[in-house]
C-alpha cells in the first residue's frame, strides 16, 4: 500500500462554549501545503507553504503566486471529504 500523500482534519463548532462558536473547519495537509477552510467564517481561510514557512507564520491565501497551489489543495480537500462520505 502506498504512503498517504495528504490527510484530512475536521473540527465541528462547539455549541456549548460561546467563545469557540462558528469555528468549524476542514483542512488538508500535504508534505508542502496546509489549507484550512472555515465552514462558518467567510473570508477567513488560510494557506501555508510548509516548505518555506514551517511554523505557519505567513498566510498566503491572497497571494496571486499561490493560485495554482490553492486550487490543488482545494481539489484534494474535496477528494478527501468525498472519500470519507463513502465510508460512512
Amino acid at each position: 500500500m502506498p504512503a498517504r500523500q495528504s490527510f484530512l482534519v475536521e473540527y465541528f463548532s462547539d455549541r456549548v462554549y460561546p467563545r469557540i462558536r462558528n469555528m468549524g473547519y476542514q483542512a488538508v495537509r500535504t508534505d508542502s501545503w496546509k489549507y484550512i477552510h472555515y465552514t462558518e467564517l467567510k473570508g477567513m481561510d488560510e494557506l501555508y507553504d510548509l516548505k518555506s514557512d514551517p511554523y505557519e507564520m505567513n498566510n498566503i491565501i491572497a497571494d496571486p503566486n499561490s493560485t495554482v497551489s490553492l486550487a490543488n489543495v482545494k481539489t484534494e480537500l474535496s477528494r478527501l471529504l468525498r472519500a470519507t462520505e463513502l465510508k460512512q
